[in-house]
């Protein structure tokens, strides 16, 4: 089995991964010590060549641009926001080998999708569904399945970010689908709502570490 097959030792055991080229770097806000680092973006494919209005030359250097943006954010909302923002960075890194900045449309889709059922589960669940520091072995992205609402959280946080980074031209576009590429079936007679970019945050409807 290669390094990005599943595991096949202990439910517990840290997940494997193929190995990244340098020029890479760790989540800003908290990084798995047994995950892939992030590719640092400076040739992303969506980057943009035109002036710059934030100071960034790499990913990193976005990201935190972006997140000081929120530093008024009450603790749970920038709580939230890293949790949805540490997802695809490590997903992108452990399925693509891509940078934040290399992610377009397809890649999104995908990812929100995924974010729905993450496989292979033990690689992305915890094997008792409960929560562990960044630095337990048994650290994953996920303690179990996330709700609608919380998925739709995610991609509004999601959205939040590629916007502020193509306002800022650091990216050409906003790379996110819109919500008819990802809209899923509903049972006749059924209605959902929207979540809005201000995030009225509710943490602990679903169990996510």
């Amino acid at each position: 089995m290669d390094a990005n097959g599943p595991n096949n030792g202990a439910p517990d055991s840290p997940p494997r991964f193929a190995p990244l080229a340098a020029g890479i770097y760790p989540v800003p806000w908290g990084h798995p010590g047994h995950w892939p680092l992030i590719p640092d973006g400076r040739c992303g494919r969506m980057r943009t060549q035109k002036a710059q209005r934030i100071v960034a030359e790499t990913d990193r250097d976005a990201l935190l641009v972006w997140f000081a943006d929120k530093g008024r954010q009450p603790s749970t909302s920038r709580d939230v926001y890293q949790r949805h923002v540490r997802r695809p960075l490590l997903w992108a890194a452990a399925e693509k080998q891509m940078a934040p900045s290399d992610l377009g449309p397809e890649e999104l889709i995908e990812f929100l999708t995924f974010l729905r059922q993450p496989m292979p589960a033990d690689r992305w669940i915890t094997c008792d569904h409960r929560t562990y520091a960044l630095g337990d072995h048994r650290w994953r992205p996920f303690a179990g399945s996330l709700s609608e609402t919380t998925c739709r959280q995610a991609q509004s946080v999601l959205n939040d970010l590629f916007s502020f980074l193509a306002d800022g031209r650091y990216l050409t576009v906003n790379p996110m689908p819109d919500n008819s590429s990802l809209r899923p079936r509903r049972r006749p007679g059924r209605s959902t709502t929207g979540v809005t970019a201000g995030l009225a945050v509710r943490v602990c409807a679903d169990r996510v570490t």
